[in-house]
């Protein structure tokens, strides 16, 4: 294993914050149209079975992580198996690009969203602009950053509980009545057909779930890694399946089928 050179500085709660932060994200509120549009209430369902199929996933990124605690991640992993050769650079390589884009996709959305308050800002120079002041946050120290995640962590909760409670107990919130209306989708299919459409829509939930695995990738900056990264994976992960499931659950008994499903082309 490559020898140690970053400082542990990262606590339980920065950990916890930056999975849950890198987790959810707003596509739950584009995926849940989607998934809805394909399987109605029964997306809340392919919603909890994806964050259940992600478990095994967490848990082998936590007994790689404990076992090298080291930068890297995946590509970390890959070098201790099969050396520095080929298959570690392509490993490596197509990690830092997929990266890349979510980081780039991120700040675009983060632009579109800031637009709503401000319709005159131009988003692609704001969306650089983000990017260069999160990674000049980063090369500041790795406490700044941990920081960082803690306050938009709890942001992201905050708002998402905020909809959820609000959701739940206004008048003009969630019915079961709307809620039922989604059964529709699978009044003419056979239980074959039904099972088959689930499926299908927790393959296009599951991505939704991706994000944890930045805690592995930052091991090597975790202070007490042994006991803090495997918490903060299992609980990071934990908070957005129920965030994911309880939005889903209310997005879906608040707002009708038919304005949940895409536009049809004319």
């Amino acid at each position: 294993m490559a020898k140690r050179k970053l400082r542990r500085q990262l606590n339980l709660i920065q950990i916890i914050m930056m999975g849950a932060a890198g987790t959810i994200a707003a596509e739950i509120f584009v995926l849940t149209g989607h998934a809805a549009e394909k399987s109605g209430p029964d997306a809340v369902l392919a919603l909890i079975i994806a964050g259940l199929l992600t478990l095994p996933v967490a848990i082998n990124y936590t007994e790689l992580a404990t076992t090298y605690p080291v930068t890297g991640g995946t590509m970390a992993y890959v070098r201790e198996a099969y050396g520095s050769g080929l298959f570690m650079f392509l490993v490596g390589s197509l990690d830092c690009l997929s990266s890349g884009f979510y980081a780039s996709l991120s700040a675009v959305g983060f632009a579109y969203s800031l637009s709503i308050f401000f319709p005159s800002i131009p988003i692609i120079p704001v969306a650089i602009l983000v990017i260069v002041l999160m990674g000049m946050m980063h090369i500041r120290g790795v406490t700044q950053a941990g920081n960082l995640q803690v306050v938009f962590g709890a942001f992201l909760i905050v708002v998402f509980s905020l909809f959820i409670i609000l959701g739940l107990v206004r008048p003009e919130g969630f019915s079961w009545e709307t809620f039922r209306s989604g059964n529709v989708v699978f009044e003419h299919h056979s239980l074959g057909q039904n099972i088959a459409v689930v499926l299908g829509t927790i393959a296009l939930v599951y991505n939704a779930y991706v994000g944890f695995e930045v805690i592995a990738d930052d091991a090597e900056e975790i202070a007490n890694p042994t006991k803090n990264i495997p918490k903060g994976i299992m609980i990071s992960l934990a908070i957005a399946t129920v965030v994911y499931v309880l939005v889903s659950f209310v997005t879906i008994g608040t707002v009708p089928l038919e304005q949940l499903q895409a536009p049809k082309p004319q």
